[in-house]
């Protein structure tokens, strides 16, 4: 199956006033096909902010496929409602870079900790 591919927009920053403005270009995608975001997470803060305009007058749900990166997988797909005649607007955070930070101070205080305890019991004299 042929997915409808659509690149990031990225914002431009005015430094000056801390603000980022966007002009957004509309993608009109085929339902059926499904999308694919071409690198969604390579952006600075790892967010991704998604806006879906359902022009249909009935109500429907979209899914964000899982993907084959590990948590992705094991997580599982996101089923998300969609009212009819609305836009709607979904952020997503790439929560990776946190948990690496948390795993690599845990490893350190483990390392730390049987150090110590290591170095308790071959030092007794």
């Amino acid at each position: 199956m042929t997915r409808d591919n659509i690149s990031v927009q990225y914002p431009k920053i005015e430094n000056t006033q801390s603000v980022a403005t966007a002009k957004i270009t509309k993608d009109t995608v085929v339902q059926a096909n499904g999308v694919c975001i071409e690198k969604a997470f390579a952006n600075k803060n790892n967010s991704l902010t998604i806006c879906i305009e359902n022009t249909s007058t009935s109500a429907s749900e979209i899914t964000f496929k899982a993907g084959d990166n590990f948590p992705n997988a094991k997580l599982g797909d996101l089923k998300l409602d969609v009212e009819a005649s609305s836009i709607n607007v979904f952020q997503f955070q790439d929560l990776s870079r946190y948990i690496l930070a948390v795993y690599g101070m845990l490893g350190i205080g483990i390392g730390i900790l049987g150090s110590s305890i290591s170095m308790r019991k071959y030092l007794q004299v």
